[in-house]
């Protein structure tokens, strides 16, 4: 990374300004939420200076339209799309066990703002779970990588929002209080900050850095869930008064902090239009500076233990949850019970067996399945073994079958991966060694 000094930014600066002279040839870069607004114009601003640039997105149509526009404004650009669900544990753990080469910088940008009352399949509050424990669950998954880069960064986007509440340990889940979206949104934000501080502190021995940071008053989508008449208040309250910033000066911050030579080894710290923030005792016209809640270190660990061990709970859970649905579905099937089958198949399920091909949807599923037992005198499934890693399960069966009043066996070994109570995918070996073998190269979510 090449660039002259020194060079001197502040809220009215643009991506483009903070990465104008700025060479990442060869740097590789991973964007949550980089299919719109701020996230998409980091990533274009980060292309343009040559980084590699991946977008992480829950809607890759969306996100292959976004990596398009990129690479039209920017010829030359590279930028790829992954999977990245952040209201799903399972998508996060794909997502880390293909990731094989080196990350240089990792932009934790994605997340919601002052959702109704929601909770995710574990029982964690939605704004805490996908604006921090998804992006923890992430940033820890692909440690390694960051490791292996030998300079890493880790940019967290947290928000002014901080400033309305500290990390309630006591009542993470809002289980004895009333919910309120705004102490809500204020909680996962400060959790963005103390995940920096501790990440520094943590990772410092391995050349990774992090560091967090407020982009500004930036109208986006992120806003979505606000009253309609508060939003319009508060924009027409904006108009003119030179607080509210384009989404190019909104990315500056995140493509300074990614970037900058002068910022190597700064880590720990949250910045705001540019530059690092004073801490305070209250935030200044709703945008300006930082608490001191937010970068207390003893709050930073113990945020950093309890956050792996929710996550550690919910691998555990998702695997015990996954096994008891392959019962249930293949109990379903023995009894011929059609309607149980399809409710325990999601609408999307891919079923993959090496005689009949692959399937795909509840109703192929199902026809096949009957047309299979049908063809037979008599059908017994004995399942000897079941056993899960996360959220996918291994089923070791044996089908009897009588046909012509000779009786046979199969063994059979069938690799299910379980989402939200539903089967999504089913992939059936004939050969159990094969079977086992794909199964132990799948992620295990309980680790």
């Amino acid at each position: 990374m090449k660039t002259s000094a020194p060079r001197h930014f502040d809220s009215t600066s643009t991506a483009a300004d903070v990465l104008a002279g700025v060479d990442l040839s060869g740097r590789s870069v991973l964007v949550t939420g980089g299919g719109s607004g701020i996230g998409r114009e980091t990533a274009r601003a980060l292309a343009s200076a040559g980084a590699r640039v991946t977008l992480a997105v829950r809607d890759t149509a969306a996100g292959d339209r976004a990596a398009r526009q990129v690479e039209q404004s920017e010829p030359g650009a590279a930028v790829d799309v992954r999977e990245l669900d952040l209201s799903d544990v399972g998508s996060v753990d794909r997502l880390v066990a293909a990731w094989d080469a080196p990350l240089d910088v990792l932009i934790a940008n994605a997340g919601v703002m002052k959702t109704p009352e929601q909770y995710t399949p574990e029982g964690w509050e939605l704004q805490f779970a996908t604006n921090h424990l998804w992006h923890f669950a992430l940033a820890t998954g692909l440690h390694d990588a960051l490791a292996a880069s030998g300079n890493a960064r880790v940019v967290v986007v947290s928000s002014s929002g901080h400033d309305s509440s500290p990390v309630d340990f006591d009542d993470l889940f809002f289980a004895r209080r009333p919910y309120d979206p705004d102490l809500a949104y204020g909680q996962s934000k400060t959790a963005n900050v103390l995940f920096a501080v501790e990440a520094a502190r943590r990772w410092q021995p391995e050349g990774i850095t992090a560091n967090a940071l407020m982009p500004g008053g930036v109208w986006t989508d992120l806003q979505r869930h606000w009253d309609p008449d508060e939003l319009a208040q508060a924009k027409e309250a904006s108009a003119g008064g030179g607080q509210v910033k384009s989404v190019e000066q909104g990315a500056a911050t995140s493509a300074l902090l990614a970037s900058a030579p002068e910022l190597e080894h700064v880590s720990g710290r949250y910045f705001e239009d540019c530059h690092q923030a004073d801490v305070v005792a209250a935030v200044t016209d709703g945008l300006h500076g930082v608490r001191e809640h937010a970068l207390n270190p003893v709050a930073a660990a113990r945020l950093w233990d309890v956050s792996s061990a929710l996550l550690a709970a919910g691998r555990r859970a998702a695997g015990a949850g996954a096994e008891a649905v392959v019962r249930r579905l293949i109990a379903a099937i023995v009894e011929g019970r059609d309607d149980l089958v399809l409710q325990l198949l999601s609408p999307d399920v891919e079923f993959v067996n090496g005689e009949l091909g692959t399937l795909r949807g509840p109703a192929a599923v199902l026809a096949t399945m009957r047309q299979v037992t049908t063809t037979m005198d008599d059908v017994r499934w004995d399942v000897p073994r079941i056993s899960s890693r996360g959220g996918h399960v291994l089923a070791e069966r044996v089908d009897n079958f009588a046909r012509g009043g000779t009786w046979a066996s199969i063994p059979l070994v069938g690799v299910f991966d379980v989402r939200d109570g539903q089967v999504v995918h089913w992939r059936e070996y004939f050969d159990a060694e094969q079977g086992r073998t794909a199964m132990a190269a799948l992620p295990d979510r309980r680790q």
